[in-house]
């Protein structure tokens, strides 16, 4: 090769070599950019998923999609699923306060024993109806369902009806909505009312949806009242009714009780594991055993049943084999006639019953399979009671209670320090009424504050008790009212088991009790009446739930 070709080959692999060079520089370059337009269509998608999360999260927690989607359409109204959350959420809030006011702080044991619904775990979670497959979740919204067909059913009749004009009290009621609302949120350290509806109500509650809410519950309410006010009956419309249904109005006073026939079986000890002191099964008797104690107990309540007074039958009951000593009949006083029990309401209830009259009545087990009897009631009918002897009264009082006292065996006793005081208070507030200008009702009223009266039944309605029958208040309390010589505008202070009273007779209704009762029987069953024909009038279509808070847990709720 002569040294121009080789030279020419050099140059030649010089630019094989250099090219080379390019082309891996090159290719490293493109596989940089493929890794960094890669990295690059990561990281976008990375922040698009991001802020689509945060899009989402943020219109969720807006509201809009629970204020925008249509949950149920009541007789043409569509309510959101933010409209019918604030009823789905008092619903469930005041199935809790009924279930407190009867259990109070055993509450969620009951409320699970009884209702089968644990408190701590989600509603959705937890079946209501075994058939259906409902949960608890779906009970409390069909029953919120219901609740929002009644308020329409109400609210709409109240804006057809060109007579009717909402009261006063409700008007401010609804302008003081937020005034509240906002005391609770301050209170529980909310830095608004609205964020204080959210934690209630859901993401989709404000202000403007809370006092919308607010007022159309109020005017229902009002609406149901005025009309409820309105109707009135004659007197012979409430005798005609009274004797149609006399019993239901009459109340009884009379003694009773069971002879148990379990307590005539004989002794038998449950066989037990070898070497454990528990019982491994109950004990059995066979159905000669069962008749001859039931037939055992029969003779025993016929002895019982032959008595004319209660001294006479507790005596007896005493010496029975099985009872504990100083047991006793039950008393029954005063009983109304639907509170009776129906094994012998009847028998009560007979116009020609007298004091001292007596009945056995045989009681069988509905648990059981056979017929063989578990015991006997015996009765000792005393009186009855028809509330039609005296005309109602009305009092105003301003009570001054006893404070301390040391309770013993259920009862409570003041001293004669803790008594003086009681007085001097009342004795003070009695002679700042002396000696004002007038001793009349009306001066008396203004007296009645939460400070001068420790009745919180009376104490914010200048201490006004209306329709008073005998037997409702403590005995001198009672007395006083109800005293033949008792005239309108008289007052002083007495003396009762709970404190000192300044009282104010008012003056006799112009009804008797029993007359007040079946009136009020009437009229609640007319409006009854009135009520269901207007939520026939009622149409309920169901939409889109999606957003209703399914998964509450009531213990975690408001309360």
């Amino acid at each position: 090769m002569s040294a121009s070709d080789k030279k020419k080959f050099r140059k030649e692999q010089e630019s094989a070599a250099l090219t080379e060079k390019q082309q891996a520089q090159q290719k490293e370059d493109k596989q940089l950019k493929r890794q960094t337009l890669t990295f690059v269509v990561i990281m976008v998608l990375i922040a698009a998923i991001a802020v689509t999360s945060l899009g989402f999260n943020w219109f969720n927690n807006s509201g809009i999609p629970a204020r925008s989607t249509v949950a149920v359409t009541i007789g043409g109204t569509e309510l959101s699923n933010a409209d019918l959350n604030y009823y789905y959420i008092d619903t469930v809030n005041n199935f809790y306060s009924e279930m407190y006011s009867q259990y109070s702080t055993y509450t969620s044991l009951y409320v699970q024993m009884y209702y089968g619904l644990d408190m701590t775990k989600p509603l959705d979670a937890q079946v209501y109806d075994e058939e259906t497959g409902d949960t608890w979740a779906d009970y409390f919204l069909d029953s919120a369902i219901e609740y929002a067909k009644a308020t329409y059913a109400l609210y709409n009749a109240a804006k057809a009806d060109t007579s009717f004009e909402l009261p006063a009290e409700y008007q401010t009621e609804i302008n003081n909505a937020l005034v509240y609302t906002e005391a609770q949120a301050g209170y529980y350290g909310f830095d608004s009312t609205e964020s204080y509806l959210k934690s209630l109500y859901g993401n989709g509650a404000d202000n403007e949806s809370y006092v919308e809410y607010y007022t159309i519950n109020a005017t229902a309410d009002a609406y149901y009242e005025a009309h409820h006010d309105s109707l009135t009956y004659t007197a012979d419309q409430i005798a005609a009714y009274d004797a149609e249904h006399f019993n239901d109005f009459s109340a009884f006073t009379y003694s009773y009780f069971y002879v148990n026939a379990s307590k005539y079986l004989p002794e038998k000890k449950a066989e037990s594991a070898e070497g454990s002191t528990e019982p491994t099964t109950a004990v059995e008797y066979t159905d000669e055993e069962r008749k001859a104690a039931a037939e055992a107990a029969k003779a025993d309540a016929d002895k019982l049943g032959a008595v004319k007074t209660l001294d006479e039958l507790n005596a007896l009951i005493t010496e029975l084999t099985w009872t504990a000593e100083g047991a006793d009949a039950e008393e029954a006083k005063n009983y109304p006639y639907s509170s009776v029990a129906s094994l012998y309401n009847e028998w009560i209830a007979d116009a020609a019953r007298v004091e001292g009259d007596t009945t056995v009545v045989e009681y069988e087990s509905t648990s059981d399979k056979d017929e063989i009897v578990d015991g006997y009631y015996v009765v000792l009918f005393h009186s009855r009671n028809d509330f039609n002897t005296e005309n109602m009264r009305s009092v105003r009082h301003i009570l001054s209670k006893f404070e301390g006292g040391t309770t013993k065996d259920g009862v409570t006793t003041y001293s004669d320090e803790e008594k003086v005081a009681a007085y001097e208070a009342a004795k003070a507030t009695y002679d700042a009424f002396l000696a004002g200008e007038k001793q009349d009702e009306e001066s008396f009223a203004k007296l009645v504050t939460t400070k001068t009266s420790d009745d919180g039944g009376s104490n914010t309605n200048g201490g006004l008790y209306e329709n008073i029958y005998r037997g409702q208040m403590v005995e001198a309390f009672d007395e006083w009212v109800f005293d033949a010589k008792r005239m309108p505008g008289q007052h002083e202070i007495i003396e009762t088991e709970i404190g000192y009273h300044i009282m104010f007779y008012v003056g006799e209704q112009d009804q008797t009790y029993r007359e007040f009762l079946v009136e009020a029987t009437l009229r609640n069953k007319d409006v009854g009446e009135w009520y269901e024909k207007l939520l026939e009038t009622v149409t309920v279509v169901e939409g889109n739930t999606s957003h209703i808070n399914r998964n509450l847990v009531i213990a975690s709720s408001s309360y």
